[in-house]
Protein backbone atom coordinates (compact mmCIF):
# COMPACT_ATOMS: atom_id res chain seq x y z
CA UNK A 1 0.00 0.00 0.00
CA UNK A 2 1.41 3.26 -1.14
CA UNK A 3 1.33 6.54 0.72
CA UNK A 4 -1.92 8.06 -1.23
CA UNK A 5 -4.06 5.21 -0.37
CA UNK A 6 -3.12 5.61 3.27
CA UNK A 7 -3.86 9.31 3.01
CA UNK A 8 -6.98 8.07 1.30
CA UNK A 9 -8.14 5.93 3.95
CA UNK A 10 -6.98 8.51 6.28
CA UNK A 11 -9.81 10.93 4.99
CA UNK A 12 -12.16 8.12 4.99
CA UNK A 13 -12.20 7.52 8.43
CA UNK A 14 -10.72 4.20 8.35
CA UNK A 15 -7.37 4.92 9.78
CA UNK A 16 -6.61 6.73 12.06
CA UNK A 17 -2.75 9.27 12.19
CA UNK A 18 -0.95 9.97 15.45
CA UNK A 19 1.96 10.68 15.82
CA UNK A 20 3.65 9.21 12.26
CA UNK A 21 1.53 5.81 13.53
CA UNK A 22 -1.25 4.63 11.76
CA UNK A 23 -4.05 2.92 13.43
CA UNK A 24 -7.06 1.15 12.07
CA UNK A 25 -10.21 3.05 13.42
CA UNK A 26 -11.51 -0.38 14.65
CA UNK A 27 -8.46 -1.06 16.29
CA UNK A 28 -8.62 2.04 17.88
CA UNK A 29 -12.32 1.55 18.98
CA UNK A 30 -11.09 -2.27 20.25
CA UNK A 31 -8.31 -0.77 22.54
CA UNK A 32 -11.12 1.76 23.81
CA UNK A 33 -12.81 -1.83 25.13
CA UNK A 34 -10.20 -3.16 26.60
CA UNK A 35 -9.45 0.54 28.39
CA UNK A 36 -12.44 0.74 29.40
CA UNK A 37 -12.26 -2.83 30.90
CA UNK A 38 -8.95 -2.21 32.63
CA UNK A 39 -10.02 1.23 34.60
CA UNK A 40 -13.29 -0.30 35.61
CA UNK A 41 -10.92 -2.60 37.62
CA UNK A 42 -8.37 0.05 38.44
CA UNK A 43 -10.33 3.19 38.56
CA UNK A 44 -7.39 4.76 40.32
CA UNK A 45 -5.70 4.87 36.81
CA UNK A 46 -2.82 2.54 34.33
CA UNK A 47 0.51 2.76 33.25
CA UNK A 48 1.60 2.78 30.05
CA UNK A 49 2.99 -0.47 31.09
CA UNK A 50 0.16 -2.59 31.94
CA UNK A 51 -1.53 -1.36 28.87
CA UNK A 52 1.19 -2.23 26.60
CA UNK A 53 1.29 -5.61 28.55
CA UNK A 54 -2.69 -5.85 28.19
CA UNK A 55 -2.42 -4.47 24.53
CA UNK A 56 0.31 -7.01 23.75
CA UNK A 57 2.93 -3.95 21.51
CA UNK A 58 5.41 -1.94 22.58
CA UNK A 59 5.67 1.47 23.91
CA UNK A 60 6.39 2.63 20.50
CA UNK A 61 2.49 1.97 19.63
CA UNK A 62 1.05 2.15 22.86
CA UNK A 63 2.15 5.60 23.56
CA UNK A 64 0.65 7.10 20.31
CA UNK A 65 -2.35 5.02 21.09
CA UNK A 66 -2.91 6.56 24.61
CA UNK A 67 -2.03 9.94 23.40
CA UNK A 68 -5.08 9.45 20.68
CA UNK A 69 -7.21 7.95 23.48
CA UNK A 70 -6.58 11.41 25.90
CA UNK A 71 -7.23 13.63 22.80
CA UNK A 72 -10.48 11.96 22.25
CA UNK A 73 -11.67 12.27 26.32
CA UNK A 74 -11.00 8.45 26.25
CA UNK A 75 -8.79 8.74 28.97
CA UNK A 76 -7.07 11.79 30.58
CA UNK A 77 -3.60 11.56 31.66
CA UNK A 78 -2.48 11.79 35.36
CA UNK A 79 0.57 11.99 36.17
CA UNK A 80 2.05 8.58 35.20
CA UNK A 81 -1.70 6.76 35.15
CA UNK A 82 -4.36 6.89 32.47
CA UNK A 83 -7.72 7.54 34.19
CA UNK A 84 -11.05 7.54 32.69
CA UNK A 85 -12.04 10.47 30.74
CA UNK A 86 -15.54 12.10 29.97
CA UNK A 87 -16.06 9.78 26.26
CA UNK A 88 -15.53 6.58 28.57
Amino acid sequence: MNRTEVRELVKRGFVVEQDGVFFAASALEAAGSVLAEMLAVQPRGVTVAEVRERLETTRKYALPLLAWMDGHGVTRRRGDVRIAGPRL
